[in-house]
């Protein structure tokens, strides 16, 4: 994704990613607005944090799924 603005993803399904963190989605700082719509997530992996996505953004606090 590109830095800054609004994001959307709709309808999207993430399978069988692999990673060292966020698996199938990771977002790192400067996003305005992101709306994930019913998405499916299956056997993303990863070695480290967020197995199916991170973010690490400084005006949140780091959320890991």
């Amino acid at each position: 994704m590109g830095q800054g603005g609004s994001h959307t993803i709709t309808e999207s399904t993430f399978e069988n990613n692999q990673a060292a963190n966020g698996g199938a989605i990771y977002v790192w700082d400067q996003a305005d607005s992101i709306q994930i719509v019913n998405p499916q997530f299956v056997n993303n992996q990863v070695t480290g944090n967020g197995g199916a996505l991170i973010f690490l953004d400084d005006s949140i606090s780091q959320a890991y799924v």
